[in-house]
């Protein structure tokens, strides 16, 4: 059988690599039938795919704008975004991991229940070595926004060195003819190792009528939050409230914000000394 760049040609095909749609043939005697059938290749899971023959994957991997702390030895979930621009049914991934890093023996995967809705879908996964291989497909329309993660990744640290991944070969998004998608993309956060000093982001930015601030505290203290306009003008978020050490997270509405750009004042009071962090974000305003 050959197909579609999606797939090449194979002398078997694994369990749970390929899906064919459902339906039936009739046949009467003395007569000859035909019927296509669709079929979709959602990803090599076990690596059996024989011959082994590979593509360049078609699948972009970028940083996205948004920054997860971690914590050496914590667990922490990574949400991973994709931007494709068009509809898509199948998924073949292979993400390579520095096991160095992360302890692969703990990671997990969270799949968008969007991706899962129905009773023509699935969504497999492996773990072989510093290779997560991932096979899903989804013969129903699936309409996941950017802004929602098409999986995410639970997992934890070894140490305290940031995180690299890297797409393998033979990944790709497919439609539902299994023609490859080209120029997809998917969107991992920066990971950010915690350590022994105060840390600030904000995601989105810019941002129309929701953000949120995650900040990292080194100890625990007094703690104060501040939006200035390009005037000056200070609205307090946060007035002095005692958080303990760790990571925290902070959803604000925007709605009461003019558009334009704003500076944000994190301050933590730990005993004598007071430590000052500022960034700034952009309110673009309000969509329809």
């Amino acid at each position: 059988m050959s197909g579609q760049p999606h797939f090449h040609l194979f002398s078997s095909f694994p369990a749970g690599d390929w899906v064919f749609e459902d339906g039936n043939i009739a046949v009467l005697p003395t007569m000859d039938v035909t019927k296509n059938i669709k079929a979709l290749c959602t990803g090599d899971l076990d690596r059996s795919h024989i011959p082994g023959m590979k593509t360049e994957p078609s699948i972009r991997l970028e940083t996205s704008d948004q920054t997860i702390f971690a914590g050496n030895d914590k667990p922490f979930e990574l949400p991973v975004f994709a931007k494709v621009d068009r509809s898509y049914h199948a998924l073949s991934l292979v993400l390579q991991i520095n096991r160095d890093v992360i302890q692969l023996q703990n990671l997990d995967i969270i799949p968008n229940p969007k991706l899962v809705d129905g009773i023509h879908s699935y969504f497999l996964y492996n773990l072989i070595d510093n290779e997560l291989r991932i096979a899903w497909y989804n013969l129903d329309q699936v309409e996941i926004p950017e802004n929602e993660p098409l999986f995410t990744l639970k997992m934890q640290m070894n140490n305290a060195a940031a995180p690299v991944f890297s797409i393998g070969d033979n990944s790709a998004f497919a439609d539902f003819d299994a023609r490859v998608i080209p120029d997809a993309q998917l969107l991992i956060p920066k990971v950010e190792v915690t350590g022994s000093e105060l840390s600030f982001t904000v995601f989105p930015n810019p941002a129309n009528d929701q953000v949120e601030f995650t900040y990292f505290l080194p100890e625990s203290g007094h703690l104060s939050l501040s939006i200035y306009n390009s005037l000056g003008q200070k609205t307090i978020l946060l007035n002095e409230i005692n958080q303990s050490a760790g990571i925290h997270s902070l959803p604000v509405t925007l709605t009461r914000f003019m558009p334009g750009v704003y500076s944000v004042v994190l301050e933590i009071l730990a005993g004598n000394q007071c430590v000052v962090k500022t960034l700034k974000i952009v309110v673009s305003g309000k969509t329809e």
